[in-house]
This record gives structure tokens, C-alpha cells and sequence, in this order.
């Protein structure tokens, strides 16, 4: 019985073995464990100044790594995994060196490109109307998408990096610029105010109306009869193309004028001996003539110290434009004035001065895009 059993127990391994032979022959293969090998990541190859790039070293049977980051934050580290940012844009050298068990290194070396952030900007050349006006882009951060707004040039909008713009009339308008970069699907954008021809030395928020808190910096002044208040109001339909105007309620009466005196944040300063030019929309909802459009500049005595702010009293009326008729639609009227006879050499308070009365009463007048600019 034993010898039998034996004899079973040694077929068993015969059988075993030859199974083991055979599938040794058809190719089959015992791989034992890895001991070395030199492999690493990075999470990006292509970034923005101060996004994070993640740096991994993944090899086999490392005792020890060297990371080097050009300008990076860290500038280098010993761990398995880092993440860096870049302060700076430009192409960093970056590195990996790996030391195995076995003594040997092996080194690889990685080019990252840092982006700077993405910032609008543009210059423009001298303005005037009815000659081109060169716009640059002058943008950070390679965009590689333009979109440009000309509020009443031609063209009005533009996708050129760097357009050409007329305006048929002088003006101040607000140009916009966004730009984008398909990179990372970023847009940015830049918008400032252009003054088509000579800046206007009054501010366009009162003078333009185009600011909705611009009837608080008038005064309307009804002859004997004070300072009424809500007579003048801005609504939509500006003239030249802009959103907004003037609206004053003329409830006639022998004076009737506008004035920003009293407020000197939007008045302006005037030189004697230079050239101005007064400029300004109108029209009526009858219509009628007004008295004139001229620019004042004054320093009253009786202002507090507070409004004076250390300065001279001072009084001036200037040269105008007098008996004006107006019309149902928009006109444009301009003068412009040598300041010969300014009795002192600053004007440090100028404003506009506007008499409203005429002949028909009541009425409506439209009253926009007020400059005033100095010509030489």
C-alpha cells in the first residue's frame, strides 16, 4: 500500500514537471521586480508668471534627487514631488538629477515657458478730426485676439491689432480695447477717454453730460428769482453722436443762466496771452435765440477759505458768442479768443457761463458737449 502511494505521489511530479517544461517552451517568462529606472513628470510645460507647475520624480530604486528651478520659487528641492511658481516671465532651465542604489545618476532636463499676465494697453497719435489716427497696441502678455470699440469713428469697431480711425468732428469719446490669448482662454480689457482734436479743459462727466450726477454740478440762476432747483436734467439724445444731454426747463424771465462756478474740480485754468476755443450743441424745443455762450473765470470774495484754497479773488468775463438763434434740431457754434485783456496772468477758476433767455417762454432748450480748449 505505501509503495503504491509513493509510486502515485511520484507520477504526480513527473506530470508536474513536464507541464512546467512545456510551457517554458512556448515562450513563457518570470520577470523578477524592477530595480532602477529614471522617469519623471511635469504638469506643465507652458505657463503664466506665478501659476503653480507641479514637478514629480517618479523613478525606481532612487536614493536621493537634485531639482533646480531657474527663477522659481522654490529655486530648488530634494523631494519626490514640488510645485514651483515663476515670478518672472521667459524661458526657464530646469532640471532633474537622480542618484539609484546602484551609484549611478542620470540627469533630465526640462524648458518651461513663463508667460507674462495678460494687460491691455494702446497709444494713439495726435487727434483731429477728419485726418487717420493711428492706434497701437502696445498690450503685455502676446495676446493673439483684438477687439476694438470707436464710439462714432469709422470704423466704429476693429479686430486689427493696429487700426486706423477717422472722426468727422471733433469730440470726446471713451476707446475700449480687450484683448485675448487662446493659450489659457484669457481676455482682458482697457478703455480711456480720447479727445478728438485739443482736450477739453472743462470736464466731459459735467460739461458733456454724459455723467448722470452732472446736473448737481450746475447752477441755474433765474434772475431775482435765486436758484431753482430741478430746473436742468439730463436726458438720453446728446448731440454728435453722444448718449446723453442737457434738458433746462426755460420758465422765461429776464436772466436765466447756467454756470459751474462752485465747482472747481470741473472748471478750468486759463493763461493770459493763449488762444481758447468755446464750443457747444443746441437746439430748442420751439424755436427761439438765446443771449450768449461765453467762459467766465471768478474767485468771489465772499467764497469761504475752504472753496478759495489760499487763492486771489478774481473776476473776468470773457469774449462770447451773442444773440443766437436756435433751432429744433441740433447746431454746433464755435468762437475762439485771444486772452489779451485776462487782468492777471492765471485764471485759476473758468467756467461756463450760458444765458438762456429769449423770447419764447416757456420753452426747452438742449444744451450739450460744452468745451473748451486752448489752442496754442
Amino acid at each position: 500500500m505505501k509503495r503504491s502511494l509513493l509510486d502515485f505521489f511520484k507520477k504526480v511530479c513527473l506530470i508536474m514537471a513536464l507541464f512546467l517544461v512545456h510551457s517554458c517552451d512556448e515562450g513563457a517568462t518570470v520577470e523578477g521586480p524592477r530595480e532602477k529606472e529614471f522617469l519623471s513628470r511635469v504638469s506643465a510645460e507652458r505657463a503664466v508668471v506665478n501659476d503653480d507647475i507641479t514637478f514629480t520624480d517618479l523613478s525606481l530604486g532612487a536614493v536621493s534627487r537634485s531639482w533646480v528651478f531657474e527663477g522659481g520659487d522654490p529655486l530648488s528641492s530634494s523631494s519626490p514631488e514640488v510645485i514651483v511658481s515663476f515670478p518672472e516671465a521667459g524661458m526657464k532651465n530646469c532640471s532633474l538629477t537622480v542618484t539609484f542604489s546602484d551609484g549611478s545618476e542620470e540627469t533630465q532636463n526640462f524648458s518651461i515657458e513663463i508667460l507674462p499676465e495678460l494687460v491691455a494697453s494702446f497709444t494713439y497719435a495726435e487727434t483731429g478730426a477728419n485726418i487717420p489716427i493711428q492706434f497701437t497696441d502696445t498690450s503685455e502678455g502676446d495676446p493673439d485676439g483684438w477687439s476694438w470699440v470707436f464710439p462714432g469713428g469709422s470704423p466704429a469697431t476693429s479686430t486689427e491689432r493696429n487700426p486706423v480711425v477717422t472722426w468727422p468732428s471733433e469730440r470726446e469719446i471713451t476707446v475700449s480695447l480687450t484683448v485675448s490669448r487662446s493659450f489659457d482662454d484669457i481676455t482682458t480689457s482697457y478703455a480711456i477717454p480720447v479727445s478728438i482734436g485739443p482736450p477739453n479743459l472743462w470736464t466731459s462727466e459735467a460739461q458733456g453730460f454724459e455723467n448722470p450726477d452732472s446736473p448737481f454740478w450746475w447752477q441755474t440762476w433765474l434772475g431775482g428769482g435765486g436758484w431753482p432747483a430741478g430746473s436742468l436734467t439730463t436726458v438720453a439724445g446728446g448731440a454728435n453722436d453722444t448718449e446723453n444731454t442737457a434738458r433746462v426747463a426755460y420758465p422765461g424771465g429776464s436772466t436765466w443762466n447756467m454756470i459751474t462756478r462752485d465747482t472747481r474740480a470741473h472748471n478750468a485754468v486759463i493763461y493770459k496771452g493763449k488762444t481758447y476755443k468755446i464750443s457747444f450743441y443746441i437746439k430748442a424745443q420751439t424755436a427761439t435765440s438765446i443771449a450768449f455762450v461765453r467762459f467766465s473765470n471768478q474767485i468771489p470774495s465772499w467764497w469761504p477759505d475752504a472753496w478759495k484754497n489760499g487763492d486771489p479773488d478774481q473776476g473776468f468775463y470773457s469774449q462770447g458768442i451773442y444773440g443766437i438763434n436756435v433751432t429744433t434740431d441740433w447746431q454746433y457754434h464755435e468762437a475762439q479768443f485771444t486772452l489779451n485783456d485776462l487782468p492777471y496772468d492765471v485764471g485759476l477758476n473758468t467756467f461756463p457761463d450760458i444765458e438762456l433767455s429769449g423770447p419764447v417762454s416757456p420753452n426747452v432748450i438742449f444744451i450739450d458737449e460744452v468745451r473748451l480748449q486752448q489752442l496754442d
